[in-house]
């Protein structure tokens, strides 16, 4: 059973020593890093990836919060996340976790997460921005986006993306297609 469930410690046991296997009383503690997983059990064992144990004696490992991770076994603390990133959730393993935040994206050329900026909207977590409705953005310039006057002609998504019949060269999707006309 892991992680270790909280309160199972061996009756006549603190929770800072273990029972042997011959039922007598023994006198060392579970270290910092490890816990002890089992009521009665004679050992400990060290946290795996993802959890931390920072006391003495305790009977479980704690997941890694948000912003933080383990990458290593036997971990007394979590190591955070660089400045400006964050995980999507507790108990990860691994910088490569530590993503920019909702908000916010990684371009190709950067390591440091930017600001979505207008007309985009970032998930975030390593997810590409996305054009907003009423905008576009041609297929050659994906960083530069143009805010469309008729928002119908503009929904949003993948940069060279108009609306049925409108030309995505052309700026802000303002012109038809050729062979069509806009009815209104």
């Amino acid at each position: 059973l892991w992680p270790p469930l909280a309160g199972h410690v061996s009756p006549g046991c603190s929770r800072y020593r273990f029972k042997t296997t011959r039922g007598k009383l023994a006198s060392a503690e579970c270290a910092r890093r490890a816990a002890q997983p089992m009521w009665g059990s004679a050992s400990c064992i060290d946290c795996e990836e993802g959890y931390n144990q920072g006391q003495i004696g305790q009977p479980t490992c704690q997941r890694c919060e948000k912003g933080t991770f383990a990458d290593e076994g036997g971990s007394t603390m979590c190591k955070t996340c660089p400045l400006g990133t964050t995980t999507d959730g507790t108990g990860f393993r691994s910088e490569i976790d530590c993503q920019c935040p909702p908000g916010t994206y990684r371009s190709p050329t950067s390591t440091q997460c930017l600001s979505c900026g207008e007309g985009f909207s970032c998930a975030g977590f390593g997810r590409s921005p996305e054009i907003n409705e009423g905008f576009m953005a041609k297929v050659e310039a994906p960083s530069k986006v143009f805010a469309c006057l008729i928002v119908k002609q503009c929904p949003g998504g993948a940069p060279g993306r108009c609306a049925k019949h409108h030309d995505a060269s052309s700026v802000a999707c303002g012109k038809c297609e050729e062979d069509a006309y806009d009815s209104g």
